[in-house]
C-alpha cells in the first residue's frame, strides 16, 4: 500500500511539475492564450484523476 501511494505521488508530482514548467515558459500572446485554455482543462482532468485515485 505504501508503494502504491508513493508511485501515485511521484506521478502526480511529475505531471503537475511539467504543467507548471510549460505554463511558466514565456510565450507569445497568441500561444499564451491558447495554453491558458488548454491548461484549465488539463488541471481539471488532473483533479478528476486524483479524486478517482483517492476513492480507491
Amino acid at each position: 500500500m505504501k508503494m502504491n501511494a508513493f508511485t501515485t505521488g511521484l506521478v502526480t508530482g511529475a505531471v503537475i511539475g511539467t504543467a507548471v514548467g510549460v505554463i511558466m515558459d514565456p510565450m507569445k500572446d497568441k500561444h499564451s492564450k491558447a495554453l491558458k485554455s488548454y491548461s484549465k482543462g488539463m488541471f481539471s482532468n488532473i483533479g478528476h484523476v486524483i479524486d478517482n485515485l483517492m476513492d480507491r
